[in-house]
């Protein structure tokens, strides 16, 4: 078994992680485990990239930012290739919403015990084309979800957000302080089941997961393996009506709101008119419309608890 842990080289917990390394060495001691560490942002990717040659497993350490990078370097390195190794994750990041939808602790302990299982289940990716920041079309691939519209300022605002608040407040805080000066953008949305909508937009979010910003369900129906993507499209909705409904938010209920649709898809073309709206995949800041998204599924095995498996 040849398992690359990929970490995030800033982590606050890297004393500790570097100690389960070691605790990972004395579980698996027929392993050959390798640990690369990062120290520069975006470099995950080509590290997952070249990783992906001689790797069964690659673990990302960190949050949903990282396994989005090993996920990109794991499926640029040949999504047409049958032998691309398993993915698996130690959550330590602000939000860790990949981990909530998948039932995962996140921890060394569980992945020691899904690694000496070999449970895992093939999941869908998200793929999605937009406009980089020198105006050039470029891709990534997504596992949990991508956004258009307020969720990239927020993520932006997150990011300059003291981490002296923690990590369960950053995003709250940082929403909250979005909605204060956010305009809504008008936006076209078109998608292969029948969706035809041009108006004001203030997100849209397309996801295979069911949480984003640190546990908000904003997609309760999706599914991880279904081929589609599942669509939360919220037109110009007010703060107050934002924070009302903070509680079914977490609780993972349906929105009844005039301004709020769901919908399901496996391609989307989304059009700006006048400005452009920003975008952003598992909590990572991308670029601007336009956008096109799609699914690839099955994209990916993924080690996650034995009830998922079935």
């Amino acid at each position: 078994m040849r398992i690359t842990l990929l970490i995030k080289g800033d982590l606050h917990h890297l004393e500790q992680v570097r100690g389960d390394t070691s605790r990972l060495r004395q579980a698996l001691p027929e392993a050959r485990i390798t640990a690369l560490e990062s120290h520069q942002a975006g470099s995950i990717v080509g590290l997952a990239q070249r990783a992906c040659e001689d790797s069964d497993y690659l673990v990302a350490v960190g949050g949903d930012g990282t396994l989005h990078e090993v996920l990109n370097g794991c499926l640029q390195h040949g999504l047409a290739r049958q032998a691309l190794p398993a993915l698996g994750l130690i959550a330590h990041g602000t939000a860790n919403d990949y981990a909530r939808t998948l039932g995962l602790h996140g921890d060394m302990a569980e992945l020691i015990e899904l690694l000496k299982l070999g449970n895992c289940r093939r999941v869908d990716a998200g793929r999605i084309r937009y406009r980089d920041a020198a105006g050039k079309q470029a891709q990534r691939y997504f596992l949990n979800a991508a956004e258009i519209g307020i969720g990239a300022a927020v993520v932006s605002n997150m990011k300059a957000t003291p981490g002296v608040l923690g990590r369960y407040l950053r995003y709250p805080v940082a929403i909250a302080r979005t909605f204060l000066t956010y305009q809504p953008k008008v936006l076209t949305v078109r998608s292969d089941t029948g969706l035809c909508w041009r108006g004001s937009t203030l997100a849209l979010v397309a996801a295979n997961g069911r949480y984003f910003g640190s546990g908000l369900c904003i997609t309760p129906q999706a599914r991880i393996d279904d081929g589609e993507l599942s669509l939360t499209l919220v037109g110009d909705a007010s703060t107050a009506d934002f924070l009302r409904h903070l509680g079914p938010l977490r609780r993972g209920e349906l929105i009844r709101h005039s301004a709020v649709q769901y919908h399901r898809a496996r391609q989307l073309d989304i059009e700006h008119h006048d400005e452009a709206a920003a975008v952003e995949a598992d909590g990572e800041p991308l670029g601007t419309t336009p956008v096109t998204m799609d699914t690839v599924p099955g994209a990916i095995n993924f080690l996650c608890p034995p009830a998922l498996t079935a």
